[in-house]
């Protein structure tokens, strides 16, 4: 299976005490903590973010990070969709200095981060080769991660082929009954497998996806009618609602 990675959001920044990231957006997060504190709740107890660490949060995990009301939280950071997904309940947290690979990878990410920040790009601008090795960097990140924590990638070849299926052909009608017909599955075992891997439904995937893309597509200039032709939906009213709904 081919690996697919999309950058949506990147860059360096400082935030004060009225900072809260609550994950609502089904994103992997990648954050590198360079100084001050902060704190993040998961299954009813609090953990602190500690100095020079790399914290990924896949997608599944739901954590609301809160900074230090006096101690100013500075990190690198990035929102991204990876294919195969990695699904886990808790983050993974690693050294950067683990080994050169990982240190190397990590500049990448920080250099980037950096220039994002400062306005020296941003994602729309972002060459092909580079996008290609700014996810590749966070993707080994994310896996060296994965591995040290004992989760691993999304493995089943039949999922992650939907997956590239149904972001392939976004703008067009699809149905569980075609997507299951593919894989010569019913609709029921289908989506106990796909959500078994994903711990959602492949409706409910599909129907992110379409506002992820739709939001991108907006943020970069285009219109709310080609966003909604380009992701599957009837009109820009329909999509207008969809996204309104979801916030």
């Amino acid at each position: 299976m081919s690996e697919i990675g999309k950058l949506y959001n990147y860059g360096k920044s400082a935030v004060g005490k009225d900072w809260l990231y609550i994950n609502s957006k089904n994103l992997n997060r990648l954050y590198y903590v360079h100084s001050g504190g902060g704190t993040y709740s998961l299954g009813g107890r609090d953990y602190r973010f500690i100095p020079d660490k790399l914290y990924f949060l896949p997608y599944t995990v739901k954590i609301s990070p809160r900074s230090d009301p006096d101690n100013c939280f500075l990190h690198s950071y990035a929102d991204f969709e990876l294919i195969p997904p990695i699904t886990a309940y808790a983050p993974a947290i690693c050294d950067p200095n683990t080994d050169e690979m990982m240190s190397a990878a990590c500049r990448v990410f920080l250099d980037g981060a950096v220039m994002a920040s400062e306005k020296l790009l941003n994602i729309s601008d972002l060459s092909d080769n580079l996008t290609e090795l700014c996810v590749s960097a966070i993707k080994y990140l994310a896996h060296r991660a994965a591995e040290i924590n004992g989760f691993s990638p999304v493995s089943d070849e039949v999922v992650i082929d939907s997956l590239e299926y149904m972001l392939e052909n976004m703008s067009g009608h699809i149905t569980i009954k075609e997507i299951s017909g593919r894989y010569f599955l019913t609709e029921d075992a289908f989506i106990r497998r796909f959500k078994k891997s994903m711990c959602v439904t492949p409706y409910v995937w599909l129907k992110t996806a379409r506002l992820k893309a739709a939001r991108s597509l907006l943020d970069n200039g285009k219109t709310l009618a080609y966003a909604a032709a380009a992701v599957g939906y009837s009109d820009a009213a329909a999509l207008l609602h969809a996204m309104k709904k979801r916030e």
